[in-house]
């Protein structure tokens, strides 16, 4: 052990004994110690009263209680002040349904005929629905096999087949 050493809050000139300085040092460190653990508290502490503070702050505004004499006064206010409602739309009235190019094709497929017939059929169809699909054979071909997938056979082909001059 070392008898002595200069570390103190003493004067440099005065020489203290191993143990008297090994006592102090640990009381500077456990008061070191004590004071870094009140300041860990105190912002544990700070911290949990914003989440206490946030927590009970209203997320909606409050609700006010309505009394049912309320509730008929202000019926009879809004009705007197009410704007004239719209005229609602009949069956009649309502827009018709816009056709695809798809159900167009399904119908070419259903008539049948050349391959000249059918593209001609449906490039004009093309244009009328704005669709802007080349329009040929292997379409045609294409769009019949996945109907034939997605639906039954009975009810999309009606007996019509793929030839090599066309869906007869």
């Amino acid at each position: 052990m070392i008898e002595e050493q200069r570390v103190s809050s003493k004067p440099a000139n005065v020489r203290i004994p191993a143990k008297e300085l090994n006592a102090e040092i640990k009381a500077q460190n456990k008061h070191n110690a004590d004071e870094a653990t009140r300041l860990l508290a105190a912002k544990a502490k700070m911290q949990a009263q914003k989440d206490m503070a946030k927590a009970s702050e209203p997320k909606h505004p409050t609700v006010k209680v309505v009394t049912r004499a309320e509730l008929k006064k202000a019926g009879k206010d809004l009705k007197s002040k009410a704007a004239p409602s719209k005229p609602v739309k009949s069956a009649k009235q309502s827009t018709p349904r816009r056709i695809t190019f798809s159900q167009r094709c399904n119908e070419a497929v259903r008539d049948g005929g050349t391959w000249e017939q059918l593209i001609e059929r449906l490039l004009k169809a093309a244009k009328e629905t704005g669709c802007r699909k080349k329009v040929n054979a292997s379409m045609i071909k294409t769009h019949y096999k996945w109907m034939l997938q997605s639906k039954s056979a009975k009810e999309y082909a009606k007996g019509r087949k793929i030839t090599a001059k066309g869906i007869q």
